[in-house]
This record gives structure tokens, C-alpha cells and sequence, in this order.
């Protein structure tokens, strides 16, 4: 019983989602039916899985919360859950850099963190932060200029 209201944004060429309504998404459903209906529902199963993931990390790491984590607490853990882990540490607090942190790198910090090596090591992501593993901790550090939050 709401009534239908129709949001002008969506006509507008200038704007990401405007644009994609007005010219991508016709030429996908032409080539493609039912595309859009597609990746809505896709969209919807990947946020639900995000929502998931979050939960795990919080109630697993204590992620994003967490800066550091003793190394034996985490050497079983699998690859990409790792990543993952530490991926969500420094987005909480630099979300700038979603697209900046590559699966290949977080995986390099998650193989040293699980391959046993006691000599410390230090592994540069982007923006100035960087995870140290040594033989006894993991901690995840944000660039000198950055408070901590």
C-alpha cells in the first residue's frame, strides 16, 4: 500500500548508477536477459557473505578491533581467512585503500605468519602500513602520520 516514488538520480547520465541504468544495463539484458535480475541477486549473496565474513573475523580475531595477535594463535588458521583478517584491520581504519591491498600480498603475510620462521619480518602494503611477524606476534602498524583508532 506505499506509494510508487520514482527518484530522478536515476536518469541522470552524469552520476555511476544513472549511467549504468541509462546505457549498460539495456545493452546487457539485450545480450543477456535477465542480467540485471542476475547481478542484483549476486550483489545480494556477496553483501549477506561480506555481513558473514565480518562476524567470523570479529568473533574470531576480535577483528577489526585488533592490531596484534600472538602468532600461535593464528598458524592454523587457513590462507585466506588470514588475509581476510588482516584485510579488515587496515579497511576499518583506512578504507581508502579497498582497492590498494591485492589477495597476492595479504596471502605472502599469511604464508609467513603460518610457515613457522622465527626471524622477524616486515612485509609493506599501501599507504604506509605494514605487518610485522616475528616468532611470537603478528601486528598489523598504520603508517607514522596515522593515530590509531
Amino acid at each position: 500500500g506505499l506509494p510508487y516514488l520514482s527518484d530522478p538520480t536515476n536518469e541522470r547520465v552524469d552520476t555511476a548508477r544513472g549511467l549504468l541504468r541509462a546505457q549498460v544495463l539495456d545493452v546487457l539484458e539485450q545480450r543477456w536477459p535477465g542480467a540485471a535480475r542476475r547481478a542484483s541477486a549476486a550483489a545480494d549473496r556477496l553483501h549477506m557473505s561480506d555481513v558473514a565474513l565480518e562476524r567470523l573475523l570479529s568473533e574470531e580475531f576480535d577483528a577489526p578491533q585488533a592490531l596484534e595477535w600472538n602468532r600461535s594463535d593464528l598458524s592454523t588458521r587457513n590462507l585466506e581467512l588470514l588475509g581476510a583478517c588482516l584485510r579488515s584491520v587496515i579497511l576499518h581504519r583506512a578504507p581508502e585503500l579497498a582497492d590498494a591491498l591485492p589477495a597476492a600480498l595479504l596471502e605472502q603475510v599469511a604464508r609467513s605468519i603460518r610457515d613457522g620462521e622465527r626471524r622477524p619480518r616486515v612485509f609493506e602494503l599501501s599507504g604506509g602500513w605494514h605487518v610485522e611477524v616475528d616468532a611470537r606476534m603478528v601486528r598489523v602498524r598504520p603508517p607514522l602520520d596515522r593515530a590509531v583508532t
